[in-house]
């Protein structure tokens, strides 16, 4: 996968940018063009690039939107296959909003391959596997160097190990996540979230979908397979059936949530799977939980994990401080859009805070790349 890529000056309106920025407002073409006082099929011409706008109308529709003037003047950055990607969202979530994730998606992969052609990324260990997906979560963890029988440290970070890259996007109500492999390379988009076991378990769900599904699946089997992977993947079913023994009580689902990092309803739900517990310790606890179905008891809360690639690039490029403006400049994004993603992504003091080591992936000073004055390390894959 070639992650290079430059812009140039254009005093030519880019069309694919104007769609973009237009999805990113959550706007059709209609209400855009209402905004900026042209018609809908001018609009439509613009983005087909069958016709130019003048600088009037770009200054306009850059104001609508909320985007730089320079970004419309950009040729088109990277792009994702939009037709192949499985998105986690709510069934009611529409078109218009899922071309809303796949433009942001496409803005925060254009600052990580921005940041990745200075990089020699790690090679990509993860692949499509047959068989089950107990079988396939098996394998998986094998791929990810981890222990059958023990929890997952920090899944994010073992996902980027492997070469896998994590866009984690804006807060974007009713849509969660999505998996799509670009070229030979995972890449799961994930949004923010108040629940850190909810979130491994997305995440996990992704990897399923990436491991499992590269030939057209119907979406309530594929749903089905991924859950199943997921479940196997966070709490294999040898350790897990062994924890679960003897009675199960709400504090004992707290306690193996914060040992497996899934959610107690998710414990409770994969317990009745295996067969570990019958029908009837299955509704009572059910019913016990009822009181937490939005909120589960804090003192069990899991933290939130945060992909760290991203932002160790832009450190490692620009300085501890990252220099937000002349990232934003360079790329032609707002600064609060390269901020606020930049946020998303754990930081020197995150990891430091941690008991884990400082880098997701380690820096090779044996090599350096010299550009515009200044050195570069290589990037190579290590262990977390």
């Amino acid at each position: 996968m070639n992650l290079s890529f430059s812009f140039f000056d254009s005093r030519v309106v880019n069309g694919a940018r104007v769609k973009q920025a237009r999805e990113q407002a959550l706007l059709t073409q209609a209400e855009l063009a209402k905004l900026v006082s042209v018609s809908q099929p001018m609009i439509a011409h613009i983005e087909q690039g069958l016709k130019q706008c003048s600088r009037e109308l770009a200054e306009r529709i850059s104001g609508k939107t909320g985007t730089r003037l320079e970004f419309l003047y950009q040729p088109s950055g990277p792009t994702l296959p939009f037709g192949s990607m499985l998105f986690r969202a709510r069934a009611d979530v529409s078109a218009k909003k899922l071309s809303q994730t796949y433009s942001f998606a496409t803005s925060v992969l254009q600052i990580f391959q921005h940041l990745a052609s200075h990089f020699d990324l790690p090679t990509v260990k993860l692949r499509p596997v047959e068989g089950t997906p107990e079988e396939a979560a098996s394998q998986t963890r094998g791929l990810l160097g981890l222990d059958p029988t023990r929890p997952i440290p920090h899944l994010m970070r073992a996902f980027e190990k492997l070469g896998g890259i994590i866009l984690s996007l804006p807060e974007l109500p009713g849509r969660e996540a999505f998996a799509v492999w670009e070229g030979n390379r995972p890449v799961v988009g994930v949004g923010p979230s108040e629940s850190g076991d909810r979130l491994r378990f997305s995440m996990a769900h992704e990897i399923g979908h990436l491991i499992l599904h590269n030939s057209p699946t119907a979406k309530a089997t594929a749903e089905r397979e991924a859950y199943r992977f997921a479940g196997e993947l966070l709490a294999p079913k040898g350790a897990f059936t062994d924890d679960v023994a003897g009675l199960l009580t709400i504090e004992k689902l707290g306690r193996l949530k914060q040992k497996w990092g899934i959610s107690m309803a998710a414990i409770l739900y994969r317990a009745r799977e295996l067969n570990l517990i019958s029908r009837r310790v299955h509704e009572r606890l059910i019913i016990e939980l009822t009181p937490f179905r939005t909120r589960e008891p804090q003192g069990y809360d899991i933290p939130l994990e945060k992909p760290r690639a991203l932002r160790q690039m832009a450190e490692m490029l620009y300085g501890s401080t990252m220099q937000v403006e002349r990232i934003a400049d360079d790329l032609a994004l707002s600064v609060p859009f390269v901020r606020a993603t930049l946020d998303r992504y754990a930081g020197e003091d995150d990891i430091a805070a941690s008991s884990r080591r400082r880098k997701v992936i380690s820096i090779q000073t044996a090599r350096r790349k010299r550009r515009s004055k200044e050195s570069y390390s290589n990037l190579t894959e290590s262990a977390i």
